[in-house]
């Protein structure tokens, strides 16, 4: 029978910390992974645990506890607005589809839940959460020879499970700039006089758009004027009065009587003035006089005729329409993201992104919420058109920003430019990473579930016509339409999903593994073989104790005592050490052991953190005994040249000397001198001087190096 809540009350206490039970027969709750590892941020799919620890003085084991699963609206959790009701979220057995209402108290005195929340179950819910992140408690009752307990656990609600999606990353932001200070300069628009006031957006109306972006991304009924999607109800703008296509300065000489109210209407967005943009050169002026619109508009779209051949052709038509109609907003078309999702540039940004993933499962799993990374990078700028973004994210180990469809791509110039990817977007503005749903099948193997967003700008801002651009007259046109005539630059928006399958340890499968392998008399926690030829490619460690237990002292004679027993066994492969402490939440580092030899020639043991080497990387260092004949072969080729060299040391001078005698009894005899004679000559000075030198390099001309210490070799 299911537990009735109606009659359930809540208990309220300003500090649970200084009464840690949660009532008489409950004495706690808690919330962990399928590792019962504990956590406090959950995403969908994962399998969750819930403990309840029941009072062993008056539980018995077997008793049942009914417990119901809420989301908590009664408290303000961080874009959450306090509600009067929280929102419960049924559970159910996966096999019967029965509800999942009562549990049995088990031989610890504890009743543990588990289950999964996907995506699907939780759609019809998501709506009653206006934060799109569930705040998860479990109401429980327990009744005990006749005596009924009700309580929400966890007890407190700083240990409530919060459960949704996780952003993995954000590059810059849709119509802001690089440095996020103001608008983007290619979604401005107007008529040639350039707004006074320098700053489109106000420090405040910046700041307010990050914080809610960072909350919960682009809102188009809250952010409509970073589309260039404008509020006219407060009157008729000039704008919407262009149909007779005449210029501005026709227009204003019918509104003479308030000539500069309506200029800084109509410069509302507009950063270059009418010289700047004739200041862009001959043809650029040349466009920009011309009266009628419908000549720019061939123009421009005789440019998409003769770049954009294929399927992409009418998404081109759509876009320019759409800037016609002057209407600014968001631009998605199904056509257009299917041809980025399986664009070569995409797929290479989306497998940076799943190793990155991969990466933050495997070191936060437990703690998701040092995953979670919803604030934007911007660009700071270094010089003249140039931004840097990559120091920012040095330290999160991102290698990846956007991915690009430019003519530059030499690669895939074809796939960007013909097909029409590099005119409708060119550089991508800006990215979304947002973790959507993990599955683990086991401790090693998971399934990934995440969405990329992207965004851009399908407009053209000053460096665009500084470049070859400008050569172009639909580019012109572009330029003019858009700075000179008033039409609206709007957003494009890409949103696709994606998923992948990770092994954890998929580098290296079992039969590559031997554990406790023996060294002589010591034995390694495990090796690593090479599959074909057996031989150890690896040696792994482990240490497992409190963080400021690992003595760099102890663990030097310990790395001695094992690289002097791969040497005696004629080996000579890398080791590493998995370090561990034994506090809550801490993660494993590699570190791997390297000899280096000081000042002194003394060899000295260090460790240096590394990433986990793959399979792969270990073949490619060679098996141990191909990389220890490879180096007594060297010695032993040093070994013989040292003797040939000291050889040559008494038998050089031996030969000049003899060659020189030769010489002098010809000079004796007045026997004249031929080539012969002088080929002696240089044959006895080379003789002479080899042991004193140390280098001869043909290639400059006969360079000669001698030796400058006593040292031969």
């Amino acid at each position: 029978m299911a537990v009735e809540f109606g009659k359930w009350q809540k208990i309220e206490r300003e500090d649970s910390k200084k009464n840690p039970p949660a009532g008489i027969f409950f004495m706690k709750g808690w919330w962990t992974n399928h590792r019962d590892e504990p956590i406090k941020r959950a995403i969908y799919g994962q399998k969750l645990r819930f403990h309840i620890q029941m009072n062993k003085n008056f539980a018995q084991v077997g008793d049942i506890v009914y417990f119901g699963l809420y989301d908590c609206d009664r408290f303000a959790f961080g874009k959450d607005t306090v509600k009067k009701d929280d929102d419960p979220i049924p559970l159910e057995y996966k096999e019967t589809k029965k509800p999942y209402e009562w549990a049995k108290v088990d031989k610890d005195y504890k009743v543990v839940l588990e289950f999964r929340l996907t995506t699907e179950l939780m759609a019809n819910w998501s709506k009653l959460d206006q934060d799109g992140v569930f705040e998860l408690y479990f109401r429980c009752s327990y009744n005990n020879r006749g005596k009924k307990e009700h309580c929400a656990l966890p007890f407190d609600k700083e240990d409530y499970l919060r459960l949704g999606t996780i952003v993995i990353d954000r590059y810059k932001m849709p119509g802001l700039n690089r440095e996020g200070t103001d608008i983007a300069d290619d979604m401005t628009y107007g008529f040639g006089y350039a707004n006074q006031n320098k700053q489109i957006y106000t420090n405040n109306e910046v700041s307010q758009y990050i914080k809610e972006y960072t909350e919960r991304g682009f809102d188009i009924n809250s952010h409509y004027q970073f589309a260039n999607i404008e509020n006219e109800s407060e009157g008729v703008t000039i704008v919407a009065k262009r149909k007779d296509k005449r210029n501005l300065n026709e227009i204003l000489s019918d509104y003479s009587h308030n000539i500069q109210e309506l200029i800084e209407r109509t410069s509302k967005k507009a950063i270059y003035s009418i010289k700047e943009i004739e200041d862009l050169g001959k043809l650029t002026k040349m466009t920009s006089k011309k009266k009628d619109e419908d000549y720019l508009w061939v123009d421009f779209r005789f440019l998409k005729f003769f770049l954009v051949w294929g399927e992409l052709s009418p998404v081109l038509d759509e876009m320019i329409d759409k800037f016609q109609r002057n209407e600014g907003g968001i631009f998605e078309n199904m056509t257009l993201t299917k041809a980025v999702k399986e664009n070569p540039n995409t797929l290479e940004y989306c497998q940076k992104v799943e190793n990155y993933i991969a990466e933050q499962l495997k070191n936060n799993f437990c703690k998701l919420e040092d995953a979670e990374d919803n604030e934007p990078y911007f660009e700071s700028k270094v010089e003249k058109n140039i931004y840097n973004s990559k120091n920012d994210r040095k330290d999160t180990k991102k290698n990846f920003n956007r991915p690009v469809y430019s003519y530059w791509d030499s690669n895939n110039l074809a796939d960007n430019l013909i097909s029409g990817k590099t005119l409708a977007l060119n550089d991508i503005w800006a990215t979304e990473i947002i973790l959507k749903e993990v599955n683990f099948e086991d401790d090693t193997n998971y399934n990934v579930k995440y969405k990329v967003i992207l965004w851009d700008h399908f407009g053209l801002d000053y460096p665009d016509l500084e470049n070859f651009y400008s050569y172009g007259a639909g580019f012109r046109a572009w330029f003019v339409l858009q700075h000179l005539r008033g039409y609206k630059p709007f957003i494009t928006k890409i949103t696709f999903e994606k998923e992948f399958k990770k092994k954890l340890l998929e580098q290296y499968s079992e039969e590559t593994v031997i554990q406790e392998y023996r060294l002589g008399n010591f034995v390694t926690d495990f090796a690593i073989i090479d599959c074909d030829s057996k031989e150890i490619i690896a040696i792994f460690e482990l240490k497992i104790g409190r963080a400021d237990s690992f003595s760099s002292q102890q663990l030097s004679e310990f790395n001695s005592r094992i690289k002097q027993l791969l040497q005696t066994n004629g080996m000579d492969v890398p080791v590493y050490y998995v370090l561990k402490s034994n506090e809550d939440q801490a993660n494993f580092t590699i570190n791997r052991l390297f000899q280096v030899v000081d000042d002194e020639r003394k060899s000295q043991f260090t460790f240096k953190e590394v990433d986990l080497p793959s399979y792969e990387e270990l073949l490619a260092r060679n098996s141990a005994t191909a990389i220890y004949e490879k180096e007594r072969q060297k010695q032993e080729q040093r070994k013989s040249l040292k003797e040939a060299f000291n050889s040559l040391n008494y038998i050089s001078p031996i030969l000049a000397l003899i060659i020189f005698i030769i010489w002098g009894l010809f000079k004796c005899l007045k026997i004249e001198l031929t080539w012969i004679d002088l080929a002696f000559l240089l044959t006895s000075s080379i003789f002479a001087v080899f042991p004193f030198v140390k280098k001869i390099d043909i290639t400059q001309f006969g360079s000669v190096e001698f030796r400058n210490d006593e040292k031969k070799f």
